[in-house]
């Protein structure tokens, strides 16, 4: 993140969740599936973290996270 992600957010609505997907960071694919994949993710929020699993869902025949 910097300068221009700060602007773009500040400028640009985003639903609540959106703060919240700046806490995560992926670490590695865990499974791959017909309906989308598992990744291995590090969380970090206010005064925690820990190591998490997302589950990427397949939204009209496209998967658009590698």
């Amino acid at each position: 993140m910097g300068i221009q992600s700060n602007i773009r957010d500040a400028l640009l609505p985003q639903p609540p969740s959106f703060k919240k997907k700046k806490e995560y960071t992926i670490l590695e694919t865990l499974g791959r599936g017909g309906f989308g994949k598992v990744v291995k993710a590090h969380w970090k929020g206010e005064g925690e973290e820990k190591d998490v699993a997302l589950k990427y869902v397949l939204i009209l025949g496209r998967l658009d996270v590698s």
